[in-house]
């Protein structure tokens, strides 16, 4: 019995060598179930985003191009309305996490944290960094500071 794991290494594989992997990349992208957000610039301590660019996407990873930043920062609106902003970096030996449904998880040590940041499974021991999010009718803003 194939297992998913070795499903997707099969696929993966066959994907690369059929259509380059350029090729394989964009189609990764295109079935990303989150959208990327570049920023062109932060703000007197701050990232701007239009609430048009989050959609009605459940999440996005903010990537700012100023390079202040050492990951990117999870986007996500919680059932209450309210934004949770998280740097996208394991508390426990500083690896990137990675969205995973409701939650981030760190590839390297398999730590889990729910989306406000809270530590759900260890190694670490650390909630993620978390910044405070407001809204305006038509932005919203990560405060960096």
């Amino acid at each position: 019995m194939t297992t998913r794991r070795d499903f997707l290494k099969s696929t993966a594989t066959a994907a690369m060598v059929c259509c380059g992997a350029t090729a394989f990349a964009t189609l990764l992208e295109s079935c990303s179930p989150y959208k990327k957000i570049w920023v062109a610039e932060e703000k007197k301590g701050k990232i701007t985003i239009k609430k048009t660019d989050l959609g009605s996407d459940k999440f996005a990873v903010v990537k700012s191009n100023s390079g202040n930043l050492p990951a990117d920062i999870y986007l996500t609106q919680l059932p209450d309305g309210n934004f949770s902003a998280l740097l996208m970096l394991c508390t426990h030996k500083q690896c990137d996490v990675k969205p995973l449904g409701n939650k981030l998880d760190c590839p390297c040590h398999g730590s889990e944290f729910s989306n406000t940041g809270v530590v759900l499974k260890g190694p670490a021991s650390k909630p993620l960094v978390n910044y405070i999010v407001t809204v305006d009718d038509s932005n919203i803003y990560i405060h960096l500071k």
